[in-house]
């Protein structure tokens, strides 16, 4: 409730439908191995999950991007992704981890939070990054993603090792629950809305925005 009360930005309705979807999804996952065991569809709603996040994530984060050809660039990423997605799915012999698939998209949100960090701290100078949304954001994300991205290099180099099931599922937790943690801070952030600009040229400014999914029928 306290989250739903503080929702007055574009990025934080993008963030809410993503953890929504996340939140279906993960139920769904329980579902598939826990009271109707099967493999084929465990594995394939991740792989949807995999899908979605990387498209949320790239259509919230570029909002943020002031730079209009990068903010371009990564909008169309989606499609190769997905096309990847779909041909990394299809070549797999049995069900499995999409580990392609997500170890590009770990790489990928590496990159571009760090770029997003460098265009901050070179063009946001008047107002602390630390008050704004997107900042907690991209840290629980940052997070998320380069400890992501060390567990599947270390289950490629370490999965023989006794303890390994041991250390992997600690390191998992930790990053987890700091990222969630982070992602609290963020949704309770509260944030002025601020006046458009010539910056976001196109784009709907965030109190429109907030009018239009009010206001809107079917």
């Amino acid at each position: 409730m306290v989250f739903l009360k503080r929702i007055s930005t574009r990025d934080k309705w993008l963030f809410f439908y993503y953890a929504s979807l996340t939140a279906v999804l993960i139920l769904l996952l329980a579902l598939f191995y826990y009271v109707y065991p099967s493999k084929a569809y465990y594995y394939f709603t991740g792989r949807i999950h995999t899908i979605i996040e990387f498209s949320l994530l790239t259509y919230i984060f570029s909002f943020s991007i002031s730079n209009k050809n990068v903010r371009k660039a990564i909008l169309f990423l989606i499609i190769p992704f997905l096309i990847l997605s779909i041909i990394d799915y299809l070549s797999s012999k049995e069900p499995a981890v999409a580990y392609m698939p997500l170890m590009t998209e770990s790489l990928f949100f590496i990159i571009l939070i760090i770029y997003f960090f460098f265009e901050k701290i070179k063009h946001d100078v008047n107002e602390p990054l630390f008050n704004k949304f997107i900042f907690w954001f991209a840290v629980a994300f940052l997070l998320n993603f380069a400890g992501n991205f060390l567990l599947f290099v270390y289950s490629e180099t370490s999965n023989k090792e006794d303890d390994f099931k041991t250390n992997y599922t600690i390191i998992y937790s930790i990053v987890t629950i700091v990222k969630n943690i982070l992602l609290c801070i963020a949704a309770i952030i509260k944030e002025p809305l601020k006046p458009k600009t010539g910056l976001y040229d196109g784009l709907i400014p965030d109190a429109d925005f907030k009018n239009i999914l009010n206001t809107r029928k079917p």
